[in-house]
């Protein structure tokens, strides 16, 4: 018996010491993370604080060890010329892209595919699967393609 009781005290002696360094670990993992929380807290504070400064139209100028306040204008960005295509961005037969959302559009925005689709789900009487709406715009929903087609433009 007592070989019993010495090999258990050696491992319950190699457990605490196991223990011991794990928790040594974990103490310096906490003061990491609390490191990494004042740096998050103060880069988020700078932020703001630059954020409102130029959004006031003031930012301040270091001359010596003065600092004095410059009134500056918040920047206008640059009018963006988008050159105008020659020839039809989209091969004949295909639908334009449709318009992005805004608040008041409604079917006659879309064209195409894209309007059968809305109109279909419209005047559905509830949730609609893509299969279901695949078969209602007469396509043939056992072909993959043609679902992931009506998906697109679901």
């Amino acid at each position: 018996m007592p070989s019993v009781i010495a090999l258990l005290e050696v491992r319950e002696a190699r457990a605490q010491e196991d223990l011991d360094s794990w928790l040594e670990v974990l103490r310096e993992a906490e003061v990491q993370a609390e490191a990494a929380r004042q740096r998050l807290e103060h880069a988020r504070i700078a932020r703001a604080e630059v954020a409102l400064m130029f959004a006031e139209g003031v930012v301040p100028i270091h001359e010596g060890d003065e600092v004095s306040r410059a009134v500056v204008a918040p920047p206008v960005p640059a009018p963006v010329e988008r050159p105008v295509p020659a020839r039809p961005v989209l091969r004949e037969g295909y639908d334009a892209r449709p318009p992005q959302w805004q608040a008041g559009l409604d079917a006659a925005a879309l064209c195409g595919a894209y309007r059968q689709v809305f109109e279909t789900t419209l005047a559905a009487s509830g949730p609609v699967t893509v299969q279901e709406l695949t078969r209602a715009l007469g396509r043939d929903a056992s072909r993959l393609n043609e679902v992931e087609k009506v998906r697109h433009r679901a």
